[in-house]
């Protein structure tokens, strides 16, 4: 969140995003954080999209009211999304099982690497598969 609120261009994000991760000084429980491995050593990606969460059976929301976030550098990525008043539906994330290492909230021990490394292929579709989370949401 840092490295974007501090860009020299234009951040959709709402500052109430940053403000609420500057208070508490970590993610907070709308939060969710995942590692994942590339099969790339000298590549990098930075896919940041502000996402619209609206009720599947309402209206669409007028703002932006989530954000999703995919960084790789070399072998490893980093894959986060966060949101305010509705739980996103997760399930389009379900093809990413294999290749998501769980690191906000913690769950307790993990393993490392995942079973799967994305190629660029894997880690385009990780960042579309974001922008369709961002038609719906869980009830």
């Amino acid at each position: 969140m840092a490295l974007v609120s501090g860009s020299a261009f234009h951040v959709p994000t709402p500052k109430h995003f940053y403000d609420d991760f500057y208070r508490s000084r970590e993610p907070s429980e709308t939060t969710r954080i995942w590692l994942a491995a590339t099969n790339r050593k000298n590549f990098h990606t930075v896919d940041y999209r502000p996402l619209k969460i609206s009720p599947a059976d309402g209206p669409p929301v007028p703002t932006e009211n989530a954000f999703a976030a995919l960084l790789s550098l070399g072998f490893l990525g980093f894959y986060v999304i966060g949101w305010r008043e509705r739980i996103p539906d997760f399930d389009t994330l379900r093809p990413f099982d294999d290749a998501l290492v769980p690191l906000w909230p913690t769950e307790g021990p993990t393993t490392w690497p995942p079973r799967r490394r994305l190629d660029e292929g894997g880690l385009d579709q990780l960042a579309d598969a974001l922008a369709s989370w961002g038609k719906t949401a869980a009830p």
